[in-house]
């Protein structure tokens, strides 16, 4: 607790943190308002589903995009502008409502922006802590990020629940845009986090994506966490769609159990971070990635063996407890390795990748409930999370060697 405490209290991560805590449970807050609207202008299951596609598509560019400005301009001002156009944005959608002119375009297009620019934020907040941290605080900060999602996971959507029976939709995308601004104010009052790049030689300032690239390829643990984690991610996409199945056909639930279920997957994810920033990690966090990842896939098997409710709440919170100190250390040696200059173009690329496995994971999953039933499917998930994982083990590219600067 002493280590989360002393970064609070340093004004300037307090000052990102609490923005970014306050802008991510606002993102909560409009995804479930933005779905809810749609449903009420069009009543159509395609227009969600056309939604779903604009507000996580445009990543694709926004990605590149928000690397290649993380990594020429000012960060604070990169981070500045995107919160205020985002912000400004999602203000729209109340106006037009309040004078009744809000049409499906206008969320549709509110739903692309937040995808084109959210990878400023995803990459920009992780790449300032060194701007401002000693290294030897990375970790905790990592895991007060990884608390951050979490809470904006939990609350954001439950709290949107609330507030759309209270207030509307439309209000409540509202209080998401006042996040944005609040956001802005307190990265008003941080000093500036100059662009590493002003620090080369001008034969070493190459802009565009080529340089993170040629970085990646560099370094072996960078590469291979990457591609480890994808897997990962496609297991955890085939999840998203299998766990609802699972509970109507196997557990025999309803809604509520679905709820308990996912609740249970939460708690197990912010206990998890939360106790890893309060470590002090004396392993190689290469190797230990690699075997926390075995545990993450080997644990979901659970959901096979698991004769009622209670076991397979159990089973899925412990895969997702496992599931924290993967990101948490992964983004402790990214930030370790990245050198200065290509961090706001690396990270942004990486997490761009790894965004992109869930939705094929989703698209397999779907093949497999339909071949072969749930438990194959849940087979093939911890498969799939597992095996990268025994390969990492033993593999020299998550060496003690290549894991540290």
């Amino acid at each position: 607790m002493k280590q989360y405490l002393t970064l609070l209290l340093d004004k300037k991560f307090g000052l990102l943190w609490l923005g970014a805590t306050i802008s991510i449970l606002g993102d909560g807050l409009t995804w479930i308002s933005l779905t809810w609207l749609i449903y009420e202008l069009t009543g159509s299951a395609k227009d969600i589903g056309l939604l779903v596609i604009v507000y996580t598509a445009p990543v694709i560019v926004g990605g590149p995009l928000a690397g290649y400005l993380l990594d020429r301009f000012d960060r604070r001002k990169v981070l500045l502008a995107d919160n205020l156009i985002r912000g400004a944005v999602m203000a729209c959608v109340p106006l037009l409502h309040w004078t009744n002119q809000l049409e499906a375009w206008h969320l549709y297009a509110a739903a692309g922006a937040y995808g084109l620019f959210k990878m400023i934020s995803l990459a920009g907040i992780p790449t300032a802590f060194p701007s401002i941290l000693p290294e030897e605080k990375l970790t905790t900060a990592n895991a007060m990020e990884s608390l951050s999602f979490g809470v904006g996971g939990v609350l954001g959507p439950a709290l949107g629940g609330v507030l759309l029976g209270l207030i509307g939709g439309a209000n409540t995308i509202a209080l998401d845009s006042l996040s944005y601004f609040v956001f802005a104010i307190c990265l008003i009052f941080l000093p500036p986090l100059p662009a590493s790049h002003l620090d080369l030689e001008p034969a070493e300032q190459i802009p565009g994506i080529r340089p993170a690239l040629d970085f990646i390829r560099s370094a072996p643990a960078i590469w291979f966490i990457t591609v480890m984690f994808m897997c990962a991610n496609v297991g955890l996409g085939m999840l998203s769609v299998f766990l609802p199945i699972y509970v109507r056909e196997t557990l025999h639930g309803d809604a509520t159990t679905f709820g308990i279920m996912l609740s249970a997957a939460t708690a197990g994810e912010l206990i998890g971070a939360f106790l890893v920033g309060m470590l002090v990690w004396k392993w190689t966090l290469g190797r230990s990635i690699a075997s926390t990842q075995v545990v993450v896939g080997v644990s979901f098997l659970g959901l096979i063996l698991a004769p009622g409710f209670a076991l397979s709440a159990a089973f899925l919170g412990i895969a997702h407890f496992f599931t924290s100190p993967l990101t948490i250390w992964a983004q402790t040696i990214r930030l370790r390795l990245i050198p200065a200059h290509l961090r706001g173009r690396v990270i942004s690329l990486l997490r761009t990748l790894m965004q992109a496995a869930p939705p094929l994971g989703a698209l397999l999953c779907s093949h497999l409930l339909t071949g072969f039933g749930v438990p194959v499917t849940i087979l093939a998930l911890a498969i799939i999370i597992a095996i990268p994982g025994l390969i990492g083990i033993i593999h020299p590219a998550l060496s003690h060697e290549n894991t540290i600067a």
